[in-house]
């Protein structure tokens, strides 16, 4: 966290620019146009007027300063911990401890996680922690995870290409608890899971916009056109105008939004004569043929189908070609389908499953690293991101091993039992 590693300063730059915009003059300033106008929305701009009033309250003179860098990064690493330990809790209560330490190692080890907020001090963490909270009890707690939904949605305004994600996440536990509720119930009161979903779903999902609304307010933002206040989309918009479409030889969906009767230049060579976008568009193929085939297995399978995490493996795995396709190769955008797809892996007891995964993660890996050593204005220190794409690389051939574990010691007492009454008659 605290290497002075160069590949921070560009982005701490306009923290601190931030910082000073947000202490020195109101709020409702905070997004006139100027050049430090902040490209931030304002649920995560929140965050960064909590942590420099904090810094200026503990006697802080210099944002610019070592200390408050440092203190920058603290609050994405903590929510990676936090992550780490609710993949650990999760996954360890329902696949085994080895399978919850395994996934916690991985997400620790993650050499994007490493890059944005150990060097970065980017706070996708933020986010990501939000949503994997709102998940984590959707998928748990399936009666009531629908109580968890404004988390999800105060995620995905402080980013929204998680919405991507945010949506099967949530809506695929709530949907099968709905559908299995009303198939147990008899006469008139087989429709009261479908009320119930449908207020859960509603119900958080408003809860979340007036959050976002609460905190939005300060920095004269409204989510409806108001005269006088910015309009939240126009900031999305904003954003996407900032910066060229292309980057790090791929084309970024999110700009090319913006610019949609602009061709999509050829891009530099990636690898083996192909351009980043090449690769991205082989590896959508190759996941959706794979979806394809378990999916063609699942249904002439008939212990496929018990498999309740199918439907959302099979929407990450094709976000996890897509992404190198639809959006420029940066390891913030491959983060979240990293952790989304490693739980999937963790929960599926189907080793196909296991096996697209690691190829997936291996490649998107190899990919991201490509991209980075090649991309024009690189300034992180290679030896040093290699040298952490090496470790991760071990961890995910290590987990390759996972499927072919014992189960947990806890299945087995529960099958015993089982056994045990079924002898007993009972």
């Amino acid at each position: 966290m605290l290497l002075p590693l160069p590949g921070h300063s560009g982005d701490r730059g306009y923290f601190v620019r931030w910082a000073h915009l947000l202490t020195e003059q109101p709020l409702d300033r905070a997004y006139d146009p100027g050049r430090w106008q902040p490209d931030h929305l304002p649920p995560d701009l929140l965050t960064h007027w909590i942590l420099a009033s904090f810094y200026k309250a503990i006697g802080g003179l210099d944002f610019d300063s070592p200390s408050y860098g440092a203190l920058v990064k603290v609050l994405p690493n903590a929510a990676d911990v936090l992550l780490a330990v609710l993949i650990l809790v999760y996954v360890a209560a329902t696949r085994g401890r080895a399978a919850g330490v395994l996934g916690a190692g991985l997400v620790l080890l993650s050499p994007p996680l490493i890059l944005t907020s150990g060097v970065w001090g980017q706070w996708d963490s933020q986010a990501l922690l939000l949503l994997a909270v709102s998940g984590f009890a959707a998928w748990r707690w399936p009666r009531v995870g629908g109580l968890f939904l404004p988390a999800a949605v105060y995620a995905v305004f402080i980013k929204p290409p998680l919405a991507v994600i945010a949506l099967p996440v949530i809506l695929v536990p709530l949907v099968r608890t709905a559908r299995r509720a009303r198939a147990e119930a008899e006469g008139p009161g087989r429709w009261v899971p479908v009320r119930r979903f449908l207020t859960h779903l509603f119900g958080g999902a408003a809860l979340g916009l007036v959050l976002v609304g609460l905190v939005s307010a300060p920095f004269n933002v409204s989510l409806i056109k108001v005269t006088g206040s910015h309009f939240f989309l126009d900031l999305v918009a904003m954003a996407g105008n900032k910066y060229q479409y292309r980057a790090m030889n791929s084309p970024n969906l999110w700009g090319l939004l913006q610019h949609p009767m602009e061709r999509i230049p050829d891009t530099d060579p990636l690898a083996l004569g192909l351009s980043a976008s090449a690769w991205g568009l082989l590896l959508f193929l190759a996941f959706a043929a794979a979806v394809a085939v378990v999916a063609f297995i699942r249904h002439r399978t008939p212990v496929f189908r018990s498999d309740a995490a199918f439907g959302l493996w099979c929407a990450a795995a094709l976000l996890w070609g897509s992404t190198f396709f639809l959006t420029r190769v940066h390891e913030r955008y491959v983060l979240p389908e990293v952790v989304v797809t490693l739980v999937l892996a963790l929960l599926v007891q189907r080793r196909t499953a296991w096996v697209i995964f690691v190829c997936a993660s291996l490649s998107s890996t190899i990919c991201t690293v490509s991209g980075l050593l090649q991309a024009n204005r690189l300034v992180m220190n290679q030896q040093v991101w290699v040298l952490g794409c090496v470790a991760y690389l071990i961890v995910g051939i290590l987990l390759m091993a996972l499927p072919f574990l014992r189960q947990p010691a806890r299945q087995a007492t529960v099958t015993g039992a089982r056994a045990m009454l079924h002898r007993e008659g009972l």
